[in-house]
């Protein structure tokens, strides 16, 4: 019986579980007859919800912290306080005044700011002529105290501060003190800057004390950033004192520099950074002019002390260590560094007065191991033993270190122990091609270094076995007859502010202050960035930068920090050849330049970005409006490139009138080896005399043109017209590119891609396309159809988005831009906005009829592999997909990003969770019930 009614119950339960079962699953029967397309589409399901979901992860803007808009000093304090988080991100929006002579720093040690602050280039003001800030802290030693107290893992960028004086209470035993932040860890802080309000202002407190950052220290697997900053305030403290920071530890300062006098009655004190380990600092420096730094030890122009670091193309000028206030004893003083553990030190040099009491040099005053190598010091050095015009001391016989090709040519006055060039060594210094000026030292033989007169020291024979030259940054070492060698540290990086700064491009000033130490500052080989939009209304006639005799070297950017800025209102009003922004050009790049032109006018070359191009790389520029206007090889951009030049990712949006011969609507002539790629043209281009391209007038020889299209009228009333190309002479290569130009009329020879080639033979074309409902008043007139007139292609094709493989194959959406706006269908430049310009030409009647385009298409598809798309009903009849799966892809993100800007980013993360869920679910069900129909 029992077994029976066991029986009767596993049979129950059986029968229960089959119920349960076919009830779990007969929701799924319909599915389940179609599995195979069901688990394709939760395959598609998964994977593209997994893929979105790796993105959204990897995006920093989805999972972003809020942005808030700060434009008041209200706005200021509310940081850290109700919805406005320390995690957020914050932007100002307007210059702001703090008139408050009680400020409460943003950030504690307890709760550090942690988000990102952007000043916008906007500049905050302490206006009170004594700033005090209130205590946050019981405990001292760990709270920081500015605009911001304490920060970790923050970011901090294009921000400019005004202040009088700042200082805390006295009765604070130690603390971190700066205009910015007073103590951070783990931070990125560019572009920002402190000036004082009067040449008396000063930040005063005890502890770690400096200009722009209190204290600066970072763990080991990440480094803090300081670059492009600026301070120029006197600093005061009892303990570590610098004028960009006191304090930098595993941290990369990077094109920063400091002015203002530098006090402590501690030691550990430097012009621009007090003390700084495992870290490296370039392009970096101090100007001491008119100011001191003053210390009980450690003290240098640039650095106090330096260990485990890198210090490479920086220099101090005009560095004043002194005694001031009578201190006693002042050791380990250097122009430079006033210790250096292990140390590389490379490209740097002193220029000054410094003096102490023992281990005082021109370079160094106690140096330990490392290299040292192309350096040089001008510093007066004064000290009572261990003193040299290089080194004071080489600190210990079991410490290595090596020299070379270094010099001093200061005064060295001092007691026992010194030397021309190092004071005291041991056996374990080497010094290799290393000179002093015995002359000026007053010091004769000391066996370190060798001992030269003044004469020899200004001769270049003295410096054969150096990486010298007599031409200007062409080696290490620069020399001029009758002068010291010289390294011409070049500056990375000159900011651009206003007119007045543009005319000193390549005027060879001097420092600001007057003083002739660092020479030729602002050359045409330095390296110049905009920091902010310039109009230029108010200058009838603006000098183009570089001339035949003296070419523009080096670089210009109007790219600072993700922010592109525009000269407006550029005009140039001369008779004279090579007119434009710049002149002549030679070996240099220019990017990322958007001039608005009222109008620019010149003889032969002329160009509104330059005149004149030689071995130059021109990207990301722009011109727009106005004129531009001259006798011959006039363009919109440029003028002539003589030789050996690229230009990408250009475009003009002026008009171009050559008076005489040969205009083009981006370049006016090419003459050999130019590269013109990823760029186009707008306006119209006119010549009155014999050649007119809408992007080159005329090419001599190896030219090379890909992905760029013109679409402004080109005329040359009296010769040759291309919608890309008026004439080629020699030689060229044209690939995947367009001319869609509503007009291109010439007299002569012309076409609808090259009006004229004159040696058919070397000339390239490949899948170039022209409109087929070009207009010319004269009739297309060229022998050479195919190459000349390039596939036609009506215009329909020319206002959809094209799938992969079709016409706009290759053109890297990187660069490009496909069916952005609305009025203008054609491809732009990833990096600009909207296109002005009227294209309702491309979709007129006077195009080819439909049956004209379906041949037209059919024809080009043949001869290139490109073509027009297929009619959609036409693909799913012939059952293809309409849109490749990259371009549905791509509706897809698009899409998910409306969506996300109407959801906050938490509640778009819960929706993509919830979609990888149901995928997850609906691939385990189809599995399972896989699985059920096996067994």
């Amino acid at each position: 019986m029992n077994n029976k009614n066991d029986n009767k119950n596993d049979n129950k339960n059986e029968t229960i579980k089959t119920k349960t079962k076919k009830s779990f699953s007969g929701g799924f029967m319909t599915l389940l007859k179609n599995e195979k397309t069901i688990l394709k589409i939760s395959n598609g399901v998964f994977y593209s919800g997994l893929i979105l979901f790796m993105l959204l992860l990897l995006s920093s803007s989805a999972l972003a912290a809020t942005t808030h808009d700060i434009s008041t000093v209200d706005d200021l304090k509310a940081i850290g306080t109700g919805d406005f988080l320390l995690s957020d991100n914050y932007r100002l929006t307007t210059d702001i005044v703090i008139e408050d002579s009680v400020w409460n720093p943003i950030g504690s040690y307890e709760t550090n700011f942690t988000g990102t602050f952007d000043g916008n280039g906007k500049t905050i003001t302490f206006s009170a002529p004594s700033v005090t800030f209130e205590k946050k802290t019981e405990s001292e030693i760990t709270q920081g105290y500015g605009l911001f107290g304490n920060a970790n893992s923050a970011v901090f960028k294009n921000v400019n501060l005004k202040v009088n004086n700042l200082t805390v209470d006295t009765n604070y035993s130690v603390l971190y003190l700066a205009s910015l932040v007073g103590k951070t860890y783990d931070v990125t802080i560019t572009n920002c800057t402190v000036t004082g309000m009067t040449s008396d202002a000063t930040i005063k407190g005890n502890g770690g004390v400096a200009g722009l950052v209190g204290v600066i220290e970072s763990p080991k697997s990440s480094r803090s950033v300081i670059e492009d900053c600026y301070s120029n305030v006197n600093v005061i403290s009892n303990g570590v004192v610098g004028g960009i920071t006191s304090v930098a530890n595993y941290t990369d300062v990077i094109n920063s520099s400091a002015r203002g006098s530098i006090e402590s009655n501690n030691q550990y004190i430097g012009g621009l950074i007090g003390m700084t380990s495992n870290s490296t600092v370039k392009d970096s420096s101090y100007n001491g002019f008119n100011r001191y730094i003053v210390g009980n030890g450690n003290i240098g122009g640039l650095l106090g002390s330096a260990d485990n670091s890198t210090v490479s193309n920086c220099y101090a000028i005009n560095v004043n260590v002194t005694n001031k206030g009578n201190r006693s004893q002042i050791g380990d003083a250097g122009g430079l560094i006033g210790t250096s553990g292990t140390v590389t030190l490379n490209s740097c040099f002193s220029t000054g007065i410094v003096k102490g009491n023992f281990n005082v040099g021109g370079i160094t005053g106690a140096a330990r191991t490392g290299s040292i190598s192309d350096c040089y010091s001008i510093c007066d050095v004064e000290g009572d033993s261990k003193t040299g015009g290089f080194i004071g001391s080489h600190a210990a016989d079991r410490w290595d270190l090596e020299i070379q090709n270094s010099y001093s040519a200061g005064r060295v006055t001092a007691g026992t122990a010194f030397g021309g060039f190092i004071g005291q060594s041991y056996a374990k210094t080497t010094i290799t091609d290393c000179y002093y000026d015995t002359n000026t030292s007053g010091k004769a033989d000391t066996g370190n270094g060798e001992p030269h007169k003044t004469a020899d020291m200004k001769t270049l024979a003295t410096f054969q076995k150096w990486n010298i030259s007599e031409t200007p940054y062409e080696k290490t070492w620069y020399f001029e007859a009758g002068s010291y060698p010289e390294l011409l540290v070049k500056t990375n990086r000159i900011y651009i502010q206003n007119a007045s700064s543009l005319e000193k491009i390549g005027t060879n000033v001097y420092a600001e202050d007057g003083s002739n130490d660092v020479k030729k500052l602002w050359t045409m080989d330095a390296n110049y960035i905009l920091a902010d939009n310039i109009d230029l209304d108010s200058v009838s006639h603006f000098k183009p930068i570089g001339a035949a005799d003296n070419p523009f070297t080096g670089t210009f950017s109007g790219m600072n920090k993700n922010s592109k800025y525009t000269i407006s209102n550029l005009r140039i009003l001369s008779d004279r050849d090579n007119m434009g922004f710049f002149g002549v050009v030679d070996g240099a790049v220019i990017s990322d330049v958007s001039l608005i032109v009222k109008s620019v006018e010149g003889e032969k070359n002329v160009g509104a970005l330059a005149g004149s191009l030689k071995d130059t790389v021109i990207r990301n520029c722009s011109v727009e409006n106005g004129t531009v206007r001259g006798e011959s090889s006039v363009g919109g951009l440029v003028g002539n490139s003589v030789e050996n030049s690229v230009i990408e990712n250009c475009y003009t949006n002026t008009d171009v009138k050559a008076l005489s011969n040969t205009a083009g609507g981006l370049v006016g002539s090419i003459h050999q080896s130019g590269t013109i790629q990823n760029s186009y043209t707008v306006g119209s281009t006119e010549s009155a005399g014999t050649i007119a391209g809408g992007l080159v007038g005329s090419i001599l020889t190896d030219a090379v043109i890909e992905k760029s299209y013109s679409v402004g009228e080109v005329t040359a009333s009296g010769g040759k017209a291309g919608g890309l190309v008026g004439q080629i002479l020699e030689s060229a290569d044209i690939s995947n590119s367009f001319a869609l130009n509503e007009h291109v009329d010439g007299s002569d020879a012309t076409g609808r891609v090259i009006g004229d080639i004159v040696k058919a033979g070397k000339v390239n074309v490949e899948n170039v396309y022209a409109w087929s409902g070009m207009k010319n008043d004269y009739g297309f007139t060229t022998k050479d159809a195919g190459k000349n007139n390039g596939q036609p292609i009506a215009s329909v094709a020319f206002w959809e988005t094209f799938p992969v493989n079709e016409i706009w194959d290759e053109w890297s959406t990187s660069d490009w831009k496909l069916n952005e706006y609305v009025n203008y269908k054609l491809p732009v430049l990833t990096w600009q906005g909207a296109v002005v310009s009227d294209l309702s030409y491309l979709i007129s009647s006077s195009e080819n009829t439909a049956e004209e385009e379906t041949k037209d298409s059919e024809k080009t598809k043949g001869n290139s592999g490109g073509g027009r798309r297929m009619n959609p009903e036409a693909e799913k009849s012939a059952g293809q997909h309409i849109l490749p799966i990259d371009y549905e892809s791509e509706d897809l993100i698009e899409e998910l990003s409306v969506i996300k800007e109407k959801f906050s980013p938490f509640l778009f993360f819960i929706l993509l969770l919830l979609i990888v869920c149901i995928a997850v679910i609906a691939r385990s069900v189809l599995k399972n019930s896989k699985e059920n129909k096996e067994n």
